[in-house]
């Protein structure tokens, strides 16, 4: 089995919650369409540099705490056959 590198952005969903109520209010704030946020938050594409750092100012995380929220590793073990 391949071992997968998958980020877990459960964090950070709650704190969309939290500050901007839903997610289709934070993907307006961060100026995406509802379904690439979801792609993001779903680890099938990745945030951008400028996605973070804009996601920071949004929802009032620190630079300290970036780690936390995007890149909190999950592993997850895929199967190839």
């Amino acid at each position: 089995m391949k071992k997968q590198r998958i980020f877990s952005h459960t964090k950070l969903r709650f704190r969309i919650i939290a500050v901007c109520g839903s997610l289709q209010n934070f993907a307006d704030k961060l100026g995406i369409n509802i379904a690439t946020l979801c792609k993001k938050l779903n680890g099938v594409t990745d945030f951008t540099t400028s996605e973070v750092y804009n996601s920071c100012i949004i929802l009032g995380i620190q630079m300290s705490e970036i780690l936390i929220y995007f890149f909190e590793e999950e592993v997850r073990e895929n199967r190839t056959e």
